[in-house]
Order: structure tokens, then sequence, then C-alpha cells
């Protein structure tokens, strides 16, 4: 029993990495491997939209305009100018429920931020996890989870354990 069990694991684990897929996001110069599922939403045009099919969740890579500052920095800066643009419209203000250092495997440091709209930590959305690069550019990875926790977990460890820098950069 005890070999079938340990047959079954290794098999659970090689499709785990088999049935990944990596994408390569040249406009920022980094990669991620996501699970079997996940797809480049082409038809999304602002960054590099990658989707659970058939779901509203979603990870968008994108550069921000900021560098040679500190993440932390970035983030307050993007959410200030985030805000303002919402002045006048029917969209609340964006509220940081928590800001949190993060680093990946491949050691990209950051600062992630917990987004939501109102006063209660629980209707968070979104996580903006902004990550400086070798270069001194500043890029973000937005976790649209919209309340499923589940999403949100499977996302960051995906960004913890697989984002990495390329080397490359088509700027």
């Amino acid at each position: 029993m005890k070999s079938i069990l340990t047959i079954a694991l290794v098999w659970v684990s090689a499709c785990s990495v088999l049935c990944a897929k990596t994408f390569v996001v040249p406009e920022v110069g980094v990669s991620i491997t996501c699970p079997n599922g996940w797809k480049h939403d082409a038809k999304d045009n602002f960054g590099f939209v990658i989707k659970v099919v058939d779901k509203r969740q979603k990870i968008r890579i994108h550069l921000t305009n900021h560098k040679d500052i500190t993440t932390k920095a970035a983030a307050a800066i993007s959410l200030e100018w985030i805000n303002k643009r919402k002045v006048g419209t029917h969209h609340a203000d964006d509220v940081v429920y928590s800001n949190t250092e993060i680093t990946t495997l491949s050691g990209l440091q950051g600062t992630r931020n917990t987004i939501g709209s109102g006063s209660n930590p629980e209707d968070a959305y979104l996580n903006r996890c902004y990550f400086k690069l070798p270069d001194g550019r500043i890029f973000c990875v937005c976790i649209y989870f919209y309340k499923d926790k589940a999403f949100e977990k499977e996302a960051d460890d995906v960004i913890r354990e697989t984002l990495k820098p390329t080397g490359t950069k088509s700027r």
C-alpha cells in the first residue's frame, strides 16, 4: 500500500510539472509558470493577462513608470494615482488592507498590497505585487481574486515559486 501511495504522489507531482505552462512576458523581461488550465488572454491589451479558463480571476503583469525607487514607494505612488483617476466617478477609492514584503524563489523582492474598496478587509478583491528588476525598473503583478481565497493562494504561490527575470526586455 505504501508503494502505491508513493507512486501516486510521484505521478501527481510529475503531472503538475508537465501540465504547467511557462509564459514569457517580453515587455517586462520576466517569465511565470502557471498550472494547466490557465491561458494568456491576448484580447486584454493592458499588460500581459493570464486567466483561469472560464473564470473571472486573473493575473495581470505590467510595467509601471517607476524606476530606481523602492517597491513600497512605487505601490504608494500608484495607489495615489489610481485613486485620483477615480475622482468624479462612481468607483470608490482603493483601500490597502495589508502591505507585506514578498520575495520570489528567483530572488525578486517586492511589496504586496491587498486592496479593496470598503472598510472590511473581507471585501478584498485584488493583490498588487510590485517588484524591482535588476535594471531598477518596477513592474506590477496584479492578482484579481474577487474574494476567491483558493485562487488568491494559488496565484500567490505561482508568483513566489515561478516568477523570474528572463534577462531580456523588448523596450
